[in-house]
């Protein structure tokens, strides 16, 4: 694994001092890789950075989700159901009451 040129402390260190660790992620503005043995075990972040890339994943899957949707869309020919073809036996056959308390 190659490591990128971001702060790096030892598994000592962070049970020495965890609070240091989290305020030099903070100062730099990256993770802290932290070693054994030489070996990165783990990166600490931040509540804030954490977040931030859990926030930039899900705008990440959502903009997939969209272009998936959007190159499906123009694939030729596109298929087209009816509500019948759609739904099953089942499902047409099921009595709605007006009375169910759903809107």
């Amino acid at each position: 694994m190659r490591t990128l040129d971001v702060p790096t402390t030892s598994i000592t260190e962070v049970k020495r001092s965890p609070i240091a660790v989290f305020e030099r992620s903070q100062e730099s503005g990256n993770g802290v890789y932290v070693l054994s043995h030489g070996t990165v075990s783990g990166v600490m972040l931040t509540r804030g950075q954490y977040e931030h890339l859990v926030h930039q994943v899900e705008e990440l899957e959502e903009a997939l989700v969209l272009q998936e949707a959007a190159y499906r869309l123009r694939e030729e020919p596109l298929a087209r159901y009816t509500d019948d073809e759609v739904r099953s036996p089942a499902s047409r056959a099921t009595q709605f009451s007006e009375e169910d308390g759903w809107e």
